[in-house]
């Protein structure tokens, strides 16, 4: 499976598809963006939309990350490894490089 998020608006959203598909058959979902009502709110943004779909589409490499954990722990699979897994679904998941967090 190769998850991705097609960011081309369509329906009134974005599309999270399977590149390793034929197009036609590449949908998985769709992240639905609506604006928000102009008195009662309630919606939200393309840019949301997006990012929302970006998460999505990295769930799958976020569990097979966290799966592997356990043998991080018991020692039968390297750190490296496993932190390489981890910081490539979330580069996935925001939709950019994992960015280390500043120092004081």
């Amino acid at each position: 499976m190769s998850i991705a998020v097609d960011e081309t608006p369509v329906g009134g959203g974005v599309r999270i598809i399977d590149r390793s598909l034929p197009q036609t058959f590449q949908g998985v979902a769709v992240v639905v963006q609506r604006d928000p009502h102009p008195t009662l709110g309630h919606g939200i943004h393309l840019d949301q939309a997006i990012e929302r779909a970006h998460v999505m589409a990295a769930s799958f490499d976020m569990l097979e990350a966290l799966e592997s954990f356990p043998g991080f722990l018991c020692g039968t699979a390297t750190g490296d490894a496993w932190i390489e897994k981890m910081r490539a679904a979330v580069t996935k998941a925001k939709g950019q490089p994992c960015q280390p967090p500043l120092k004081p």
